[in-house]
């Protein structure tokens, strides 16, 4: 018996050929995918290192929140739904300088706090920034930017440093100097 499809998907990944044969299908489409590892999706992974201890190691950089993809296929009606712990991510260093990163500001400014309370006023500043802003922020980031003249270009870049709280003094500033130079005006801790 030969197995016909109406399009064959090559590559299952997460980003790439899994929700693009979703679509088909949603589409009323006969999809198939073809896979070289054994399992599709293999960027995400759950694993268990070691007895009951369930984990995703890149689950930290999943960018689902902020796709279409949910709500277009529907998929809190077969079950899917994000958790989230108390932090983002972290850091660790061999001189102890380890960081957690929180969801919540307040959190992430007092870990910074350790090892400068200026630093933890400008986290702080950004974080809520960056919550308080999040839908636009991802459309920038997930979305072509608009086909601008070069002289609107300065006005979209002051737009974008609004929704964080950076004024166009400080944005001026930040365009006109390098990264580390940027950094050591902005953070106390990048002067060490």
């Amino acid at each position: 018996m030969a197995l016909t499809f109406d399009v064959v998907v090559v590559g299952g990944g997460l980003s790439g050929g899994l929700p693009a044969a979703a679509y088909l299908q949603k589409a009323g489409l006969k999809v198939a995918i073809v896979e070289r590892h054994h399992e599709l999706a293999t960027f995400a992974p759950t694993t268990e290192p070691w007895p009951n201890t369930i984990m995703s190691p890149h689950a930290s950089i999943n960018w689902a929140g902020a796709s279409p993809v949910i709500e277009d296929l529907e998929l809190e009606k077969f079950g899917y739904t994000m958790a989230f712990g108390p932090t983002a991510y972290g850091t660790t260093h061999k001189d102890g300088t380890n960081l957690l990163v929180y969801h919540d500001p307040a959190q992430t400014a007092k870990a910074v706090a350790r090892f400068s309370a200026k630093d933890a006023e400008v986290v702080e500043r950004l974080h809520r920034g960056l919550l308080d802003n999040a839908i636009e922020i991802a459309e920038t980031l997930f979305y072509s930017a608009p086909e601008t003249h070069p002289s609107e270009v300065m006005e979209y870049a002051m737009g974008l440093g609004r929704l964080v709280g950076v004024g166009p003094d400080d944005l001026s500033k930040m365009t006109a100097v390098a990264g580390m130079t940027c950094a050591r005006s902005s953070w106390r801790s990048a002067t060490r």
